[in-house]
């Protein structure tokens, strides 16, 4: 989104770049540091996702996602209390939405409340909870979603998910 990039000479603008890259087809590979909650593996499918809460809200509509092919679903959020994460996360799995998801990617998790008053450390820990089960790779701390570096992913396109215990990535 234009609106929030830094258009100044002083500072490079990680967001920009990442998207003109996109836009010239340069990206082929995005690379994350090592993260505790990483479930290692490797998996391809079709990128598709987002905002967890627009992708809850859009079950039951012509827009809801439907992973009737393989595909490594990107979640990020913003602004929401953990607990619903877990809600959201159930709502998914019980439509069916995820039955076909080969791994997970996710995104900022950005000004999450609650975490103290529901004994939460990291937001990202009831995610993990509900997606341990599903017995497929899991790659945290992807930069992309609601705050700086926001990096451009290629939605729609196959893509493959490698994570290990030195980190991970998604090339596309």
């Amino acid at each position: 989104m234009p609106a929030g990039f830094r258009f100044d000479d002083e500072e490079e603008d990680l967001s920009a770049e990442s998207l003109r890259e996109a836009l010239f087809g340069l990206t082929q590979q995005i690379d994350t540091e090592p993260h505790p909650l990483n479930i290692p593996g490797c998996a391809s499918g079709r990128l598709a996702g987002g905002n967890l809460t627009v992708l809850c809200a859009a079950i039951g509509t012509p827009e809801e996602l439907r992973a009737e092919e393989p595909t490594v679903l990107f979640i990020e959020e913003v602004g929401e209390f953990v607990y619903r994460l877990d809600r959201m996360m159930q709502s998914l799995h019980r439509s069916g939405a995820l039955r076909n998801v080969k791994a997970v990617v996710v995104g900022h998790l950005t000004d999450m409340m609650g975490q103290r008053k529901f004994g939460v450390e990291d937001a990202g820990e009831v995610l993990a909870e509900q997606l341990r089960p599903l017995g497929i790779p899991v790659l945290f701390g992807l930069p992309a979603g609601h705050e700086e570096p926001n990096l451009a992913l290629y939605l729609g396109r196959e893509v493959t998910v490698t994570v290990t215990p030195e980190g991970g990535n998604i090339r596309f």
